[in-house]
């Protein structure tokens, strides 16, 4: 959604109005189609789980004997406070390009698979839904916005107006 905030006495309701409308909408533009968005940590490096900490989810059915659970994280514009999350909670995590295929994701062995938020509209991005699809049953997935909204269109999932 596009807006303006603005403040002070004498404000034009048509002018900042205009304004709004006049800001380029998010439909049809990936965050990848303009460039990968970089954080502190180099694509394809791995963040190492802080030692004190394991996962719930490992904690909670032992499945990995004490090892951190290894996280692949898709970067769609991700938010180096989700990398400290995911570490803070005993996961080590390889962060990867959007482009990256399925069966590059597969052959790291994660034990789960995250797809982060982003700038931009999800319906452009082909190749990060058919690459849901091809994870979807292998390995656990989870995302948050636009991340989540690319399992939805992988999903047939459809936006209503």
């Amino acid at each position: 959604m596009r807006g303006v905030i603005a403040s002070g006495e004498k404000l034009d309701a048509d002018a900042l109005v205009a304004k709004a409308r006049s800001i380029r909408k998010m439909e049809g533009h990936g965050p990848c189609q303009r460039g990968h968005h970089q954080v502190n940590l180099p694509v394809g490096r791995e963040r190492a789980a802080q030692p004190d900490r394991r996962s719930v989810a490992a904690a909670a059915d032992g499945a990995t004997n004490g090892a951190p659970l290894h996280v692949v994280a898709y970067d769609f514009g991700i938010k180096q406070n989700i990398l400290r999350m995911l570490t803070r909670e005993g996961c080590r995590v390889t962060v990867v390009p959007a482009r990256t295929t399925a069966e590059e994701t597969l052959a790291l062995n994660p034990d789960g698979v995250f797809f982060s938020n982003g700038p931009g509209d999800p319906e452009p991005l082909s190749y990060a839904i058919e690459t849901v699809r091809k994870l979807q049953g292998k390995k656990p997935i989870f995302g948050i916005c636009l991340g989540h909204q690319i399992f939805g269109l992988a999903l047939a999932a459809r936006p209503t107006s």
